[in-house]
């Protein structure tokens, strides 16, 4: 691994954190993520922070002119290293395709009613929107875009990538114990848990990007999925009738094995 590159990498993987920490406001200091003003204040520096990248970041990695490695971030469907609209299209079907059968038995939920993940009325735009657009988009800009980008093809820093998005995701225990007051080991068992949760997340959103000839929106496809219906659950108390439970497990199995075979067979 070039030194070069790996403090490229690690100063990449914490900008986000170093936007939504840096410099806050006294207003909003030690107030709740979900907080209106949290929610203005960390979607303005992220959105600066993702214009900013885009104009340093490939500036300055090694090999190719900044142009050529705008291409490869696979911002814009026919114009990733495959080099065809058709081809790109294509793989971003695949996703789409992928992520749904993963999550067949929350799709089964929502099919029979069991839960409503949509329920967004009462709540203001802009969390959907950060949820569902901002958070996907800069997420996988920064920590597979940006992230191979500067590997540069080297298998090893690569590899790394998946496990710094998933300390990204570590601060979530901060706000739990500081704000929510929540009792420190269910904020170690929570920040274990979505660690391990969020570096799988990576592996596979990574694995991806790579095949799809670094194809960032099959990558954000997965990501918006992921956010829209969150993890699936093993407790479905809703579920009253047996042979729907059998049916709701089953769906489980059958998304892990086939997301573990397609992914083997790409």
């Amino acid at each position: 691994m070039d030194l070069y590159e790996i403090t490229l990498t690690l100063l990449t993987a914490s900008s986000m954190l170093f936007a939504i920490y840096f410099a806050e406001p006294a207003h909003i200091k030690n107030k709740h993520r979900d907080d209106l003003d949290v929610v203005h204040h960390r979607t303005k520096r992220i959105t600066l922070l993702c214009v900013f990248l885009l104009m340093v970041i490939p500036s300055i990695v090694n090999g190719g002119g900044y142009f050529d490695n705008i291409k490869k971030l696979g911002i814009l469907p026919g114009y990733t290293t495959t080099g065809s609209l058709q081809a790109d299209l294509a793989n971003i079907a695949k996703a789409i395709y992928f992520i749904l059968v993963l999550y067949s038995s929350t799709l089964f939920q929502i099919l029979i009613g069991d839960v409503a993940p949509f329920d967004m009325e009462d709540e203001p735009i802009i969390y959907a929107l950060r949820d569902y657009v901002l958070a996907p988009v800069s997420e996988e800009l920064i920590y597979r875009g940006m992230m191979v980008l500067i590997a540069d093809g080297d298998a090893g820093l690569m590899a790394v990538c998946p496990y710094l998005f998933g300390i990204a995701h570590v601060h979530h225990g901060y706000q739990m114990y500081v704000i929510a007051r929540e009792p420190w080991a269910r904020v170690l068992a929570t920040v274990v848990f979505q660690f391990a949760y969020t570096s799988v997340f990576g592996m596979v959103v990574l694995w991806f990007y790579v095949w799809s000839g670094r194809n960032l929106w099959c990558c954000v496809v997965l990501h918006v999925v992921c956010n829209l219906l969150g993890i699936p659950s093993f407790q479905v108390l809703g579920l009253r009738l047996r042979m729907v439970k059998v049916v709701y497990y089953v769906l489980i199995v059958v998304g892990i094995v086939h997301s573990y075979i397609y992914l083997k067979n790409m």
